[in-house]
């Protein structure tokens, strides 16, 4: 089971994508702006973070998740398997993504 999904992004684009899908599970959406976090509040299921994240440094994505579980924003399994699993979403080609 998916608790939630989490996108790291600039633009806004990947959250709303996410938001249009109408999940039943949360949207967690890093961004590194208050302007970009104010407008993605007015997404359904969506839920704005400003924390600045390079998705390209697992340390930093992990620091992300962490900050994410301990302000409400996630949920930790209590029961094994107490994991959290990311797929990576290459950019489509001529295009970019975040």
């Amino acid at each position: 089971d998916i608790g939630a999904m989490a996108c790291y992004t600039h633009s806004g684009r990947p959250p709303r994508r996410l938001a249009s899908l109408r999940p039943d599970v949360p949207v967690l959406a890093f961004t590194p702006t208050l302007e970009r976090a104010r407008s993605l509040t007015l997404l359904r299921g969506v839920r704005p973070t400003v924390l600045e994240v390079r998705p390209d440094d697992p340390a930093s994505v992990a620091r992300a998740v962490l900050d994410a579980i301990r302000g409400g924003l996630a949920g930790w399994a209590p029961e094994p398997p107490r994991t959290v699993r990311f797929r990576t979403v290459p950019p489509r080609v001529g295009g970019s993504f975040g």
